[in-house]
């Protein structure tokens, strides 16, 4: 069963993808930057610490974002610690 924090073990998780009861919100951690493209402003996100495969995330799918730190890279690039959508 679910804890108010909505924290799951590994096993309690695939439980409730199996029965397709998994709720939002998704917290992901990784880094973040905004896209180039100034028509569709997004955010491109890159799971964990590699500055690389990023993802195209559209601004109305996401529901929050905190920033813990600067990751270097390329350029240095904010870590979204909690990034729920």
């Amino acid at each position: 069963m679910r804890e108010e924090t909505n924290k799951l073990t590994a096993q309690e998780f695939v439980e409730e993808l199996r029965r397709g009861e998994t709720r939002a919100p998704l917290t992901l951690t990784g880094m973040v930057k905004l896209s180039e493209d100034e028509d569709y402003p997004q955010l491109l996100f890159a799971l964990g610490t590699r500055c690389a495969d990023w993802t195209s995330v559209p601004l109305d799918s996401v529901e929050s974002v905190e920033v813990k730190d600067s990751v270097p890279c390329d350029d240095p690039h904010p870590s979204a610690g909690d990034f729920d959508s």
